[in-house]
């Protein structure tokens, strides 16, 4: 395909954050590209013809090939870079890694932030839409409590800088300026490090700050 880099699918704001901070922090070229997700481009034939899940992140690598999910991504861009120090070498490390990943984009973020911004995707009775998002202000919050008990005395969730850090980091974005809720110490202290890091000061100026309203 004649591919010179790395291009990613993303929309400001999403959880693709986690993957264009990353990709910043590596530093090799890449590409980006918006999907507008409020006018539903995710569902445009174009793009699900390269992402059948209609979802953002996906990664198109050098050679062409389409890489999804967000965690599968991380990985990669890691292990394929290892002069970047992003995946700990210890086993049990790596497990707790892999833990928090999940935790977040595998719970806090579909079961808890989706209830309540696409109530509608839980039921079709928008009678029920108020105990949906309840629930789902309450998984955020539980997430919350097991995020800042897994944190470090920091700044980082484990002992350096890892690709686990860039998927809290969405996920604390979201707290403070979507929810806007008040973190944790510990999360707290992770987020002014992340936010404070040149990388992710980029792709935010890139990605408009996203949900900061003056």
């Amino acid at each position: 395909m004649g591919m010179t880099g790395m291009k990613l699918f993303y929309s400001p704001g999403a959880c693709s954050m986690a993957i264009h901070t990353l990709l910043e922090e590596i530093g090799k070229p890449f590409e980006l590209e918006k999907v507008n997700l409020r006018n539903k481009e995710q569902f445009s034939a174009a793009y699900t013809k390269l992402n059948p899940k209609s979802q953002v992140p996906a990664l198109q690598r050098d050679d062409g090939s389409v890489l999804t999910e967000l965690v599968a991504i991380a990985t990669w861009l890691a292990d394929t870079n290892p002069e970047r120090h992003l995946l700990p070498d210890d086993p049990n490390d790596r497990a707790r890694l892999y833990e928090i990943m999940v935790l977040v984009n595998g719970n806090m973020h579909p079961q808890g932030i989706t209830r309540i911004y696409r109530t509608d995707k839980f039921t079709p009775n928008e009678a029920d839409y108020e105990a949906i998002r309840t629930r789902g202000r309450e998984i955020v919050k539980e997430g919350v409590g097991i995020l800042s008990a897994s944190l470090r005395d920091g700044p980082f969730f484990l002992d350096r800088l890892t690709i686990a850090d860039f998927v809290i980091f969405y996920m604390e974005y979201w707290i403070v300026f979507r929810l806007k809720w008040q973190l944790p110490h510990k999360c707290a202290v992770h987020y002014g490090a992340m936010m404070a890091r040149p990388s992710v000061k980029r792709a935010l100026e890139t990605e408009g700050h996203p949900f900061q309203q003056a």
